[in-house]
């Protein structure tokens, strides 16, 4: 159960880092931190960057310590509020992100720079989705 729990969290992880700026370091660092001695032991030869990593972590889940698994279930429990606080943004601005930002690609903060660029224009539910999001650059 543990070994499949774990790699249920690592798959949800691999999909979050690999299209979403948002909160990634805080995640990287914890996993980096948490998971050292496994990811010298069995990934050092992986190229980090695209979750290769976490790739690897998940083809050595029942090798993990559980300071490591606990470190990986705690991350993905801050990925659940970066999602809810994203589905806030993104209901909240659905309008602004049509206007101003239809042509610049998701990822990388790339969406939100462009409301940012354009946040003399960007309405007041939109700045208070944001706000509420926890994306206080308005």
């Amino acid at each position: 159960m543990k070994r499949i729990g774990i790699s249920v969290v690592i798959v949800v992880l691999i999909g979050f880092l690999s299209g979403s700026a948002v909160a990634q370091q805080d995640l990287v660092e914890t996993i980096s931190r948490d998971c050292k001695e496994e990811i010298a032991r069995y990934c050092g030869s992986v190229s980090p960057g695209r979750s290769r990593i976490l790739a690897c972590l998940y083809a050595y889940t029942d090798k993990l310590t559980s300071g490591c698994g606990l470190a990986l279930i705690d991350s993905s429990s801050e990925l659940d509020r970066t999602i809810a606080n994203l589905a806030l943004v993104a209901k909240g601005c659905r309008n602004d992100l049509r206007a101003y930002c239809s042509r610049v690609r998701p990822g990388e903060g790339r969406l939100l720079g462009c409301l940012n660029r354009n946040k003399d224009n960007v309405t007041a539910q939109c700045k208070e989705a944001l706000k509420a999001g926890g994306l206080n650059e308005f």
